[in-house]
C-alpha cells in the first residue's frame, strides 16, 4: 500500500463513529480513500481504549462494539504502540509548531 499516512486520534474516530456535526463527510473521504489503497491512516494502539469515552465528548455504549470492531480492522488502518521516543518525539512536535491538543 502506497501514499500518504494520516494521524487519526480517537476524537477523528469517535466524531465519525457517532456521526459528530461536520465531521461525518470530511471523515468519510478520508476512510474512502484508505479503502481505494491510496492512503493510511496511523493511530496509537491507546486509540481502541480512549475512543470510548472522551470528556466532554459523546459516550461510545457497548451496543456500539461491533461498529468499533470492524473499524480498527481496516486494512488501511495501522496501530502504532507508544513508546518513550515516539512520546517525546510528540511532545517536540507540540513545543515547535506550537500543536494545540484537545480532548
Amino acid at each position: 500500500m502506497a501514499g500518504e499516512r494520516y494521524y487519526w486520534d480517537a476524537n477523528a474516530f469517535l466524531g465519525f463513529l457517532k456521526e459528530g456535526k461536520g465531521r461525518v463527510e470530511m471523515c468519510r473521504q478520508v476512510l474512502e480513500a484508505g479503502e481505494r489503497g491510496e492512503i493510511q491512516i496511523i493511530t496509537s494502539s491507546l486509540t481502541l481504549v480512549e475512543v470510548v469515552h472522551i470528556k466532554g465528548r459523546i459516550r461510545m455504549d457497548a451496543d456500539d462494539e461491533e461498529k468499533m470492531r470492524a473499524m480498527f480492522e481496516k486494512r488501511y488502518l495501522i496501530l502504532m504502540d507508544v513508546n518513550r521516543r515516539i512520546s517525546e518525539s510528540a511532545r517536540q512536535l507540540i513545543w515547535q509548531d506550537s500543536i494545540k491538543i484537545t480532548a
